[in-house]
Parts: C-alpha cells; structure tokens; sequence
C-alpha cells in the first residue's frame, strides 16, 4: 500500500514537471518570437525605404523621354559589325 502512494506521488510529480517544462518552452519561445517579429519589423523599416526609392527611380527614368531615346539607340550586338564582308 505504501508503494502505490509512492508511485502515484511520483507520477504526480513527473505530470507537475512535464507541466511546468512546457510553461517554460512556451515563454521562453513567446519571447523569443517576439524578438524575431521586432528585429524583422526593424529590418523591412530601414530597408523599405532603399529599396522603395530605386524601384521608384527606375520605374520614373523609364517613362522619361530620354529612356525611350536611350532604348531605341541601343545597338544590336548579335552580330558583330567589324566582320569582314565576304
């Protein structure tokens, strides 16, 4: 009798630790992915707005008239014009 009040007291104890060790992987892991969303938040905010601005040049010089002038005297170098003629 008194090694099944042992036994459940120790089954008792190993459901309080399994308990207690998932409450602690689950802040810990909360913390940490609030870490991650922050630094990742931090990172779209600082690179937004280099990556935002070049976009918008690009996208600016080619509807300017001298990016069409620019693309149609654009030589064609598939072939070579320095070849001899036959």
């Amino acid at each position: 009798m008194l090694g099944a009040a042992l036994a459940s007291c120790g089954e008792r104890k190993a459901a309080v630790n399994a308990s207690r060790k998932q409450h602690l992987i689950d802040s810990l892991f909360g913390l940490k992915k609030e870490e991650l969303y922050r630094q990742a938040m931090e990172d779209l905010d600082r690179r937004k707005s280099i990556e935002i601005k070049a976009k918008a040049d690009s996208i600016v010089y080619s509807m300017s008239p001298q990016a069409v002038k620019d693309s149609a005297a654009m030589p064609d170098n598939t072939i070579p014009n320095n070849l001899p003629q036959p």
